[in-house]
């Protein structure tokens, strides 16, 4: 990610590898894919050796725990958005 000019800011008081975190780092190198290869390669390889670990786990816990419609929905958006991204990035 260094390469790319990315880098966690120290003085936050998130979790580097708090959801909301993540999901915007898959954002943002969504959203450069078109501009750069370097940026598709960086994300193919975050969406199948990082997010692909556990996010899955992550979701159905979220399904299994949730107290409103409002949650599952979410996670099943979720749910489906990873699987677009791992049918578009997976390793070729």
């Amino acid at each position: 990610m260094a390469a790319l000019g990315l880098s966690v800011n120290q003085e936050s008081n998130i979790p580097d590898d708090h959801i909301s975190c993540v999901l915007e780092l898959t954002t943002l190198l969504l959203a450069n894919t078109r501009q750069t290869s370097p940026y598709r390669s960086t994300l193919t390889q975050y969406i199948n050796n990082y997010l692909t670990k556990w996010v899955p786990l992550y979701i159905e816990k979220i399904k299994t725990h949730a107290q409103t419609t409002t949650l599952y929905t979410v996670a099943d958006i979720l749910f489906y958005w990873l699987a677009e991204l791992k049918r578009e990035y997976q390793y070729e």
